[in-house]
């Protein structure tokens, strides 16, 4: 990453921590509550509780209408990704018969569930123009699995969740994510590590690792994948996952 990189996305972290969640103590009621201690801009629901929205104007041009994304600081402190058009795939690894979220076994598995996107086509998307076949996407190893996005068109959830649903399934997502995007109508990428995982030094939350059918980046998707690619892949070779 170029020098200019590394301060925007320094910037967008310090904003972040503005906001992150931490224990109060109310002198009233002499006990602890769990707050921020800054007003963000706005809240978001997130299941049964809300996370505070981060601000990036000036670094990241989230604000435009077509763009249709929004940062958020989860329970744990974690920067988050939110999309409503950018179709976001989560798959954990494992063996499913002992381990019901595994969806793959490991990156290779997913690239070839990739290529049977016709199958998913020809049985689910008869009496539809879009196929999943035709697009392009990009496929990152994380700590414990794998995340897929399509760069190639938009699948916003308002008017294709059901769509993007069937292509999670299809790539065996892990069902708490698809049922997190259903609540919450549009997909999540977590952008910073789970701060258990961090261990001091150097660490990332994904490395690309292929790019499925022609590289090809719809106009409206750019701005959001260039912020996860700067927040989520490595700035050093030595960096672990987290």
């Amino acid at each position: 990453m170029n020098t200019l990189t590394i301060s925007r996305k320094q910037d967008l972290l310090e904003r972040a921590e503005m906001f992150h969640h931490t224990q109060i103590f109310v002198p009233d009621a002499k006990s602890y509550v769990r707050g921020v201690l800054h007003e963000p801009i706005g809240f978001k629901e997130y299941q049964s509780s809300t996370e505070p929205v981060v601000d990036p104007t000036n670094l990241y041009e989230l604000e435009d209408s077509a763009c249709s994304a929004w940062l958020t600081v989860n329970r744990y402190n974690a920067l988050v990704l939110n999309t409503s058009n950018m179709l976001i795939a989560d798959i954990d690894f494992g063996d499913e018969r002992l381990n019901r979220f595994a969806g793959a076994e490991d990156s290779d598995e997913v690239l070839e569930n990739l290529k049977e996107l016709q199958v998913l086509d020809r049985e689910h998307m008869r009496f539809e123009d879009f196929r999943f076949a035709d697009q392009s996407y990009r496929v990152y190893r994380t700590h414990s699995g794998c995340r897929v996005i399509c760069t190639s068109v938009c699948v916003p959830w308002a008017d294709m969740g059901w769509i993007a649903e069937r292509f999670m399934r299809f790539l065996r997502s892990d069902p708490a994510y698809i049922e997190l995007c259903g609540f919450q109508r549009c997909y999540r990428a977590r952008l910073t590590p789970k701060p258990w995982r961090a261990n001091g030094g150097p660490c990332h939350v994904a490395r690309l690792v292929d790019v499925h059918g022609d590289e090809v980046i719809h106009p409206f998707l750019e701005e959001q994948l260039r912020l996860h690619d700067e927040l989520t892949l490595p700035e050093k070779d030595s960096s672990d996952f987290a």
